[in-house]
């Protein structure tokens, strides 16, 4: 009896191993995906603004960051509407749109299924980010893989060295510029794409503000459009989302 017993344990073992090393190699291979992808369509590298763009009081000149190829990109993955970067992250992946906002939690963008889906732009925006507030979303990976990273905007210190992003379009790229981020219970309040008025557009930035888990000197005016990104939380309901938003420059 004792014997059985073992065999089965040692089965159990082997049979959890097994899972863990497929796991591992899935997650392996959805990044070497994002990381020949970049590597791909990367053309070259270039100043992300030229000295004549008005900069923010005391802003230091950013980093060049990569230029895509989305002509390329366009004849290999046709859902790909941009590029996000967070500089010196994991950061640095194509944002897809799909029919809707449930296919890319579960698939690559050339459509392959995967755990670790894609970071995609909510199905109601128009890919060129002419809306008021863009959501992009993209699951909080235990590995730190896809959006996980935007929790440690929860600290200041994190906030303070990773204060822009870059998005990079067919029409030209974009710094976002941070100034919230705060947990929400998707099961009581929804981020609005469009507002009715300057006046909701502008209750919603100063509840953003006042929510932050960060402090950013950061002016938003009605003519502004910004970005919500969105993921999981490691913990809490299963409703609860984190969202990180910036005014586009």
């Amino acid at each position: 009896m004792r014997l059985v017993l073992f065999i089965v344990s040692l089965a159990a073992v082997a049979g959890f191993a097994t899972i863990i090393a497929m796991e591992l190699m899935e997650r392996s291979q959805g990044r070497d995906f994002f990381t020949s992808m970049a590597q791909i369509y990367t053309q070259e590298h270039a100043s992300h603004e030229s000295e004549t763009m008005e900069r923010e009081p005391q802003q230091a000149y950013p980093a060049p960051i990569p230029v895509m190829d989305f002509a390329g990109i366009a004849s290999g993955f046709p859902s790909v509407v941009a590029w996000i970067v967070l500089e010196n992250t994991v950061i640095n992946y194509p944002i897809v749109q799909g029919d809707d906002n449930a296919f890319y939690l579960t698939h690559l963008p050339n459509g392959q299924p995967h755990q670790m889906g894609s970071i995609f732009m909510d199905y109601r925006n128009s890919p060129d980010f002419s809306d008021k507030n863009t959501l992009i979303y993209g699951h909080n990976m235990a590995s730190g893989d896809m959006f996980a990273i935007l929790k440690h905007y929860r600290s200041q210190a994190f906030f303070e060295t990773h204060q822009t992003m870059t998005i990079m379009t067919p029409q030209g790229s974009y710094t976002l510029v941070l100034f919230a981020a705060y947990v929400m219970d998707s099961a009581m309040e929804t981020v609005p794409i469009h507002f009715d008025d300057n006046l909701a557009f502008e209750a919603f930035v100063i509840e953003a503000m006042q929510r932050s888990d960060f402090y950013a000197d950061v002016d938003v005016t009605d003519s502004d459009r910004i970005v919500t990104l969105v993921t999981c939380v490691d913990a809490g309901p299963v409703s609860y989302r984190y969202v990180v938003v910036g005014r586009l420059r």
